[in-house]
């Protein structure tokens, strides 16, 4: 048939988004040969090659195009941050299209500057890809924030996101294949009074199993544990493959559901026995699971 295209696997496009210096930079400079594109000084001190720190929004676009289009060996795209980035675009904005006027007349008028800032990100997208074509990992590192969200059905609650505008954000969601949030391993403890007290460590991971509670997440066939290790050598030698805990999981609960039910999920599923599951469907099998054995606790209890 004419116009089809064969499916193909690029390298991943990855954002991972912590808090600073939790090891974010480093994390990058471990990646294969890579080549940075930073925006902060968050690697002066890292022996990787890179561009110097641009001043414009033009020229960070230009470093972009030429990992795109030049000749080189480099295997890795490292922009550290995306953050800095969209300060870049949004200078470039208020610079020529509202005379370097940051106020109510000016980029704030009716979200104008914000939004005309998330067209600009939309540019960057496609030289990164370009980048992709070449067969090389494409890498976003950021800084974390939180964000309202409002929900219709319940209150409103907050999640981690990385520090950006929701507009740039939801563009570069979309884009990316992976989405990490870096954090310090810790656990939830409560004393007698029964108020709730975070005990943290030194060890550092990567968490990729998405909730209401933080954006992140995988495309199918770049499939992750649920954490990891934050070291480069931990996330290659994950990628792409399954959480075993989840799959043993979901087994243990399968019980759960009634005849009729197990018939319609593997429907759902595509799939004729469960074994043969993708890992991102199986991840949100576990999670309806994990609801319907809540669901009838509570109903055994009551």
């Amino acid at each position: 048939m004419n116009g089809i295209v064969k499916g193909g696997h690029h390298p991943p496009r990855v954002v991972i988004y912590g808090p600073p210096k939790i090891g974010k930079s480093s994390f990058g400079a471990d990646a294969p040969n890579p080549i940075f594109v930073p925006t902060e000084d968050g690697i002066d001190n890292v022996e990787v090659d890179r561009f110097p720190r641009p001043t414009s929004w033009p020229e960070l676009l230009a470093n972009v195009e030429r990992v795109a289009t030049e000749e080189h060996e480099y295997q890795t795209l490292v922009l550290d941050t995306i953050n800095g980035a969209a300060e870049l675009a949004a200078n470039h904005v208020c610079e020529t299209r509202f005379g370097n006027d940051w106020g109510p007349r000016g980029y704030q008028s009716f979200g104008q500057g914000a939004a005309a800032t998330s067209e600009e990100i939309r540019r960057l997208l496609p030289a990164l890809d370009r980048c992709r074509t070449r067969e090389m990992t494409v890498l976003l590192l950021a800084h974390a924030g939180t964000q309202r969200v409002p929900n219709p059905l319940d209150a409103d609650f907050s999640k981690w996101v990385p520090d950006l505008d929701r507009r740039i954000w939801a563009r570069i969601a979309a884009w990316a294949d992976v989405i990490g949030r870096a954090e310090y391993q810790h656990s939830i403890v409560r004393d007698a009074t029964g108020k709730a007290k975070a005990m943290g460590a030194s060890v550092r991971i990567i968490r990729f199993a998405g909730s209401a509670a933080e954006d992140v997440g995988t495309r199918v066939g770049f499939d992750l544990p649920a954490e990891i290790p934050l070291s480069w050598d931990a996330f290659s030698s994950a990628l792409g493959k399954a959480d075993d805990s989840d799959a043993a999981e979901v087994r243990e609960l399968w019980g759960l559901l009634a005849p009729e039910e197990t018939k319609a999920t593997l429907h759902w599923l595509g799939v004729r026995d469960l074994s043969k599951a993708s890992p991102a469907k199986l991840r949100q099998l576990l999670n309806r699971l994990r609801q319907v054995a809540a669901t009838r606790k509570e109903t055994d209890h009551a």
